[in-house]
């Protein structure tokens, strides 16, 4: 089952017109060996997009 959330913590970002709407993705990446889920060498999160703006 995929799960979505929503969050809109306020976080300071300086006042450039350029960055509203920029998308943001972040990942962490963890190295397990044996059993990760890539090439049995690393774990991945899930995916996090941020979007700058409102």
């Amino acid at each position: 089952m995929l799960r979505r959330s929503c969050a809109a913590p306020p976080i300071a970002v300086p006042n450039f017109p350029a960055l509203r709407g920029v998308d943001l993705h972040f990942q962490a990446a963890v190295f397990r060996s044996p059993g990760g889920a890539f090439s049995d060498t690393l774990d991945l999160s899930a995916g996090l997009r941020l979007q700058v703006g409102s």
